[in-house]
């Protein structure tokens, strides 16, 4: 079931949905086109927490954590040569006594990490293809040569509905049959909004949240 709610894992988490027009339930051309999420804040918030989680941790730290110890103790073992073969920063870092330099050169980690983070996130947008073909095929901007076609897609515009499904020419031995599907919020041209069904409270929470898109356009 899983499979057909989440897509692309780099990036973390993502979602499929379908479109309810305020006046309607929208029609197959306006649907068929590539679509690009709209970020909001919760993600972003997300990882921020964690940062700041781990800075918290590091800021009242006074002994080195076991795992650590348990890297200085297997790197004291390893012959010179292969030491070599490390790099070097961790190596340091490893046989480092100082617990202070420890949590300094963390704490540069992890904010370098968050700002590799940040740029990527703001600079990378996530594409759904829903194919005349009723393929859905999704991919990050920054990697389209890499597009995640697992699911199909079935709209009920009457209803406003539309109706995920593994794809059968992606389908793996033991891979269930599980349907998944959205509420039409929001259909038009160039924009469109999508919700989980009530139906599908077996779903990640976070998946209940509506999802924005907007029309996407290349770059030239």
């Amino acid at each position: 079931m899983h499979k057909l709610i989440i897509a692309i894992g780099t990036l973390g988490i993502l979602f499929f949905a379908s479109c309810k027009n305020s006046g309607g339930g929208g029609d197959f051309s306006q649907l068929t086109q590539k679509w690009e999420e709209v970020q909001d804040q919760t993600m972003k918030n997300l990882r921020d927490s964690m940062y700041n989680a781990q800075l918290m941790s590091l800021d009242t730290m006074t002994v080195f954590p076991e795992e650590i110890l348990e890297m200085k103790r297997e790197l004291e073992k390893m012959p010179k040569d292969s030491i070599a073969t490390l790099p070097p920063d961790l190596v340091e870092l490893l046989q480092s006594d100082d617990i202070n330099v420890f949590k300094t050169k963390m704490k540069a980690s992890a904010e370098q990490v968050k700002i590799s983070d940040d740029s990527l996130m703001a600079n990378t947008s996530v594409i759904f293809d829903f194919g005349k073909d009723s393929i859905l095929r999704n991919y990050a901007s920054h990697n389209p040569e890499y597009k995640d076609s697992l699911n199909m897609f079935k709209p009920d515009f009457k209803n406003k509905k539309i109706h995920m499904f593994t794809n059968p020419e992606m389908k793996m031995p033991g891979m269930t049959e599980d349907t998944v599907t959205y509420d039409i919020l929001f259909l038009s041209k160039d924009s469109m909004s999508l919700k989980l069904s009530d139906d599908n409270k077996h779903a990640p929470e976070m998946t209940i949240r509506p999802l924005n898109f907007k029309k996407f356009v290349e770059k030239k």
